[in-house]
């Protein structure tokens, strides 16, 4: 018996669906799935986690020149830095001074990292820019899009 036969007898059989083929419906139907449920859901928990991805992302981008954006809580704010370090004659090496030139800088915040906000900037710049800049489309609009990024993805 050839080997072409008893791969074929023992192979594992595929599915025939068409929609099978094509991983993306999935994730379409657990986005529109997700879409529908922000629709409807007209309650809402607030964790501190979910302010503190709106409130960076809007000051970032709807903020006036000059002002300082009052709802930041301290992890967001960069502190004034002050230079105690630099006149330091010590015989360290530069690798040292480089390193410790960092960890000062990293002391002056801000603490959290601008990753976890960028799509909701992109969001909003892109809300701005078009001039659509609702107060739904700014408060709702973010839910929208983590349906879409987040709820979907994990569903899938």
């Amino acid at each position: 018996e050839s080997t072409a036969t008893i791969n074929k007898r023992n192979a594992i059989p595929l599915p025939t669906s068409s929609t099978a083929n094509v991983p993306w419906l999935y994730y379409l139907g657990f986005a529109i799935f997700r879409i529908i449920n922000v629709l409807f859901i007209q309650s809402q928990f607030d964790p501190d986690e979910y302010w503190q991805n709106l409130e960076p992302a809007y000051c970032h981008v709807f903020r006036e020149e000059g002002t300082s954006c009052q709802g930041l809580t301290w992890e967001w704010k960069q502190r004034e830095f002050r230079n105690d370090h630099e006149n330091d004659s010590s015989s360290n090496g530069w690798i040292l001074q480089s390193v410790t030139r960092a960890m000062v800088l990293g002391m002056y915040g801000p603490v959290r990292s601008f990753a976890s906000i960028v799509p909701t900037l992109v969001f909003y710049k892109i809300v701005k820019t078009c001039g659509i800049d609702t107060s739904w489309m700014v408060s709702r609009g973010p839910v929208f899009l983590n349906a879409i990024l987040v709820a979907a993805p994990t569903d899938w």
